[in-house]
């Protein structure tokens, strides 16, 4: 009897466990659960999206056409801009540098013997929303941290959640940033580009 009785004790114990587990209050294994981290990746690299405004100046040597004067173009929804002489080219998704490669791949030699040409991202904005006191777009002038495109934001509310910042990649890829100690520790602030969107969640 007490035999059956410690074999169905140990069976009602492991259906225990399991259920623990399913609950989520049973974690395996020894190391800490997974935190918010910065991401250690490749410096990230601004690309194009429909609506921004471009400025394009171009300098070149050759007989076959007159001096292009500097121009600023705006994206258009299909992701293209119209340049004199050439077809739409299609700019979404790709960098200043790139552009300006398909650019010159397309006036040397057909149009110029040789040429300069500048491609400048102008007026990207960045986005802060969710609990800080002035959410919205805003302007990116250069480099900023995550701590101080909150700042710009008028800081946070009396209800932000500081330690779970979360700082949305153009490209989808999101980033978790504990304010407080981002403000001790430089390596744990990371870099905001134009697209990026941070978002203040309310505490809990």
């Amino acid at each position: 009897m007490s035999k059956m009785l410690r074999i169905k004790g140990g069976a009602l114990g492991g259906l225990i466990a399991l259920a623990l587990m399913a609950a989520g209050c049973i974690f395996t294994g020894s190391g800490p659960k997974p935190g918010p981290s910065v991401d250690p990746g490749k410096p990230f690299e601004v690309t194009f999206r429909p609506g921004d405004h471009i400025r394009i100046e171009l300098s070149g040597v050759g007989p076959t056409m007159t001096q292009i004067q500097p121009r600023v173009e705006e994206v258009k929804g299909d992701g293209t801009i119209n340049i004199e002489y050439l077809n739409a080219i299609h700019v979404v998704g790709k960098t200043a540098k790139e552009v300006e490669q398909i650019i010159y791949t397309n006036y040397v030699p057909n149009i110029y013997k040789a040429a300069t040409i500048t491609v400048m991202p102008m007026e990207m904005l960045f986005y802060v929303g969710g609990q800080v006191n002035h959410p919205g777009s805003i302007l990116y002038n250069g480099k900023i941290t995550c701590t101080k495109a909150i700042q710009a934001a008028g800081d946070f509310t009396d209800f932000a959640d500081r330690k779970n910042v979360q700082l949305t990649r153009a490209n989808g890829k999101v980033i978790y940033v504990n304010y407080d100690k981002a403000l001790k520790d430089p390596a744990l602030d990371p870099e905001v580009f134009p697209h990026d969107q941070i978002t203040v969640d309310r505490r809990m």
